[in-house]
């Protein structure tokens, strides 16, 4: 959020002003309201086969994270990068299952898993 002689960065200033304007209290009483706000409106999951059962709120900061373009474009590219090697791992696994054949992932690990549909 700083330069290392302390400054605010640029892309920060908002974020910091607002957080000044603000007590620790004050934050936490807003994240509070927000979480409320998430399980008033059913934004909530429940963790299957965990003992205590209860829904939950997705994870949130009332603070958000603040991500320069150029660190986006490096997380962007990576995530698009991962999308594509799931894809052609999932057809792969669904079609010619080469991956298989070469024992580059043994197989019993992908065709006996709960989540594997054959067709």
């Amino acid at each position: 959020m700083r330069h290392q002689d302390g400054t605010v960065r640029e892309e920060f200033m908002m974020i910091q002003k607002w957080l000044s304007d603000k007590s620790l209290e004050e934050i936490e009483q807003l994240n509070d309201l927000a979480k409320q706000h998430f399980i008033d409106e059913g934004i909530t999951f429940t963790v299957y086969g965990d003992d205590a059962g209860t829904e939950r709120t997705i994870p949130f900061d009332i603070v958000p994270r603040i991500i320069e373009k150029k660190q986006w474009d490096i997380i962007s590219a990576g995530c698009k990068q991962r999308v594509k090697a799931l894809n052609a791992f999932l057809n792969d696994v669904y079609h010619e299952q080469a991956i298989l054949k070469d024992s580059v992932i043994p197989a019993e690990q992908v065709l006996q898993h709960e989540a594997y549909q054959p067709w």
